[in-house]
Parts: structure tokens; sequence; C-alpha cells
């Protein structure tokens, strides 16, 4: 299957090219060798991620590769293409009790595993059906319960714009509080880190 940074095979992709300094024939590395130097401090800078592509699509083409991408759960996405880091789980409401068995993707002794890296959307078999895509949370959200792994769908035709508004943080998914994740995957990723 496929994932726009990140997963199962196919997927539509927009990148944007890096953009090189070329010297002339002419030039005797004149003026582009000090162009190159400027680009070189620019990247240094951190001005280098202008030219990065807004989507990265693994997309096997040997089918031995193609296979172990196929039916990926999102904690193997996430372990794939993202650190791995630990941060205070959220507290839980009042009067509420912590989970138990203890999950390190929910709460683990007052921690939670948590990735930082590229945002991950998979697409999957169901992809195909529904003409969407998995996004999946590298994090639990601020609300008590909610899991690093969690996803839910989203249609292929919001994808750059939920990816936009996601990555500069002028959107975030939280459901207005309700527990609305794909709990299916939730499940099979709770599952996963306990093994």
């Amino acid at each position: 299957m496929g994932t726009a940074e990140a997963s199962e095979g196919q997927s539509a992709s927009a990148s944007a090219a890096p953009a090189t300094a070329s010297a002339s024939s002419t030039d005797a590395e004149g003026d582009s060798a000090m162009n190159e130097a400027d680009e070189d401090e620019g990247a240094e800078d951190g001005d280098g991620d202008l030219a990065a592509p807004v989507f990265f699509v693994v997309n096997p083409v040997s089918p031995d590769e193609r296979t172990k991408l196929t039916g990926i759960s999102n904690l193997t996405a996430l372990r794939l293409l993202n650190d791995v880091d630990v941060r205070r789980a959220p507290a839980p409401p009042r009067g509420t009790k912590r989970i138990r068995p203890p999950n390190r993707l929910v709460d683990h002794d007052g921690w939670q595993e948590v990735y930082a890296g590229k945002m991950v959307w998979v697409y999957d078999e169901k992809s195909n059906q529904d003409q969407s895509v998995r996004l999946v949370s590298q994090r639990g959200t601020p609300m008590y319960g909610t899991a690093t792994g969690d996803s839910w769908r989203a249609r292929v035709s919001h994808i750059c714009e939920l990816q936009a508004n996601l990555a500069t943080g002028a959107l975030t998914i939280d459901f207005g509080g309700l527990d609305r994740w794909d709990y299916v995957e939730r499940a099979r990723n709770s599952e996963e880190a306990a093994s």
C-alpha cells in the first residue's frame, strides 16, 4: 500500500525539487562559487529546508519490500520514520483513575511514549474503497486517555491543506475533547506496544 510521509506504498505526492547552483564554463569559479558558499551558509542556518519535499512517498519497487509494508500498523510506521521520546502523560480528570494495565502509548506510571519527525499518512487497503488515508498522531492529545499512534481517516482531497495547517500549528485535531479516534487501530497499537 502507500503513504505520504511514511508507510505502505503508493500515494500521490507533491514535492519541490532542491535548488542547485552550477557554475557556467565561462564563470571560472567566480560568482557561482560565492553563490554555493552563500547557499551552504543558508543551509546551516536552517534556511535549506525551503526546498524540502512537502510529501515523501515510501513506495518500494521490490515485491519483498512492499510485502513488509503491507498492513503496517500506525506504531510500526511511527517507529520506522520518527524518533522516539517520552513525555509526562496528561493528568487524568478529577475522580478518574489511571488506566490499568498501564500502556506506554497512553500512560505508564505517568509517562507517555511519543514520536518526533515526519507526519505520517498511511495509504492502506481501505483507502482504495473510501478515498481516504490514515493520519497517525505522534503523541496523544492533551486529553487523558488518548494514545500515541491514534489515527483518523482524512479524504485524499484534503491532504495538502491538512498537511500545511497541521505542520504550521494553525490546526489541531482533538475532536472537541471527544474520543473519536479509530478504535481498531488504537487496539492494534496497544497490543503491539505491550508485546
